[in-house]
């Protein structure tokens, strides 16, 4: 029997027998003023015995459970130039109470006022809103450093039950700096025998917490020099480009263009971040300002090692076979060759010969892509026909090179791709070396890649050109055969 009816029950009890009781003081015939006496008293017995009965049945009844609050998520995480972060925080179901939470952001890793700000803010849930978000400012730095850590904590909940799923939560500031340095550009300076500067420039790319300092050097000091032994950064200018410049060294020998290398050394620095970090070495050339001596084209007593050069001012006789289509002519001081079918060699051979050529030799020519899809161009050597030769092509599109025996069908030798190709329609200079049976690729005086055959010697020597596409043009200029001993 539950609560409320036993209490009825007693109470008919109660009252039956007050009534008896009643009807027993009037027969008597007492006095009315103790009958009225006795009245009092059974209703005031009457009335606790309701309000014990009411106080019994609210504690009956049972109240709701409160909404709990948790962050959405044990981990956060953010990148430290985000700015700001946004931390969620939600209950487990609405309420229709006004909510209050307070959000503490303690140190870990992290330190306040240095990584993040606004430790400690109070969150309010409206009547019937579940979800709610706490912004919190992050500072972004340039030091090369480990990710760090902030504890956010909830407490403090009005209206609400704190969770301990996610509470506490760990926010994780994720670094963005990398300890470096840029130098641009490292390739393609280039210095004069007259005394012509280069200048490249550099920068540390994150703030050090000390001075930073490399020191450089010319790998040749015949060629260029550089204008300072050393530079250095403190963590006030770290940022701030540096230029170096390097002047080109003359000589009285007729030696060629010469590449050479500015040494850049290992950075010496209390920062252990910066400290043995070496930074990229840079790539020259110091061009040669001797005068060569050549008529029609073919070189004359200025250089024994020299058996051949041909600048194109004037027509030497060279032969094209374009079995595709195409051809090869003069234009403006360059040679053109051009293709008219897909798939076809397009061959211009030069009226020079290699075959007494002790110890070796190398081709070379400034050459420039002009039109064609996936053109390839390149020098064509020991050329003894249409069927057998070896020829270079490079794809300036893709920056790719590939060394190609020709023996009555295609044999690649060696391929890759290489940083050293100019795009588009850059000219390149492009050098073949040839020694025994290896033979050695260049681009722009990079070295690039190297094979060995011994298929074929002798021959002829010219350019080349190969179009996917069904017109194609490639132009070339200086083109050079030299003896090496």
């Amino acid at each position: 029997m539950d609560n409320k009816s036993l209490f009825l029950n007693k109470s008919r009890c109660v009252l039956g027998r007050i009534s008896t009781v009643m009807v027993c003081l009037s027969r008597e015939r007492l006095p009315r003023s103790l009958i009225l006496l006795f009245v009092v008293l059974c209703a005031l017995l009457f009335s606790f015995s309701w309000l014990s009965y009411l106080s019994v049945s609210a504690a009956d009844i049972s109240a709701p459970p409160l909404s709990v609050v948790d962050f959405s998520a044990a981990e956060y995480s953010t990148v430290e130039n985000s700015i700001t972060t946004t931390i969620t925080v939600e209950l487990d179901k609405p309420s229709s109470d006004v909510i209050t939470v307070t959000f503490i952001a303690n140190n870990e890793s992290a330190i306040l006022g240095s990584d993040y700000f606004s430790a400690t803010s109070v969150i309010t849930f409206a009547t019937g809103v579940q979800v709610n978000h706490v912004i919190l400012p992050i500072s972004d730095d340039f030091f090369d450093e480990e990710d760090e850590i902030i504890t956010l904590i909830l407490t403090d909940a009005v209206n609400a039950e704190l969770g301990n799923t996610n509470n506490p939560a760990i926010l994780t500031i994720l670094d963005n700096d990398s300890a470096g340095f840029y130098i641009t550009p490292t390739v393609g300076l280039q210095t004069t025998e007259a005394g012509g500067q280069a200048v490249f420039t550099v920068k540390l790319t994150s703030q050090p917490r000390a001075n930073v300092e490399f020191g450089l050097a010319s790998s040749d000091l015949t060629e260029g020099t550089v204008n300072r032994d050393s530079v250095v950064f403190t963590p006030e200018n770290w940022n701030v480009l540096q230029e170096v410049i390097i002047s080109g060294v003359d000589d009285v020998d007729d030696d060629e263009d010469i590449a050479y290398t500015i040494i850049t050394l290992a950075a010496t620095s209390e920062d252990g971040k910066y400290n043995g970090k070496n930074p990229d070495d840079v790539i020259v050339v110091n061009r040669d300002n001797e005068v060569k001596t050549f008529l029609s084209g073919v070189l004359r007593n200025y250089d024994a090692l020299k058996i051949y050069f041909d600048d194109f001012s004037t027509d030497n006789g060279w032969d094209v076979y374009a079995a595709g289509g195409g051809g090869g002519e003069i234009i403006a001081g360059e040679y053109r060759l051009h293709h008219l079918g897909p798939n076809q060699i397009v061959e211009g051979i030069a009226p020079i010969g290699i075959s007494d050529l002790p110890g070796g030799y190398s081709i070379q020519v400034n050459a420039r892509w002009l039109s064609g899809s996936s053109l390839r161009y390149g020098i064509i050597f020991n050329w003894a026909d249409t069927s057998n030769f070896y020829v270079l092509f490079v794809d300036s599109s893709v920056q790719s090179y590939a060394i190609w025996k020709y023996q009555s069908g295609w044999y690649r030798l060696c391929s890759g791709t290489s940083t050293n190709i100019n795009t588009a329609g850059a000219v390149n200079r492009l050098r073949i070396e040839r020694i025994g049976s290896t033979i050695s690729l260049y681009v722009n005086n990079v070295f690039v890649d190297n094979t060995s055959d011994n298929s074929f010697t002798g021959g002829l020597a010219g350019l080349a050109i190969w179009a996917v596409s069904e017109n194609g043009e490639a132009r070339f200029d200086d083109f050079e055969v030299k003896r090496i001993p």
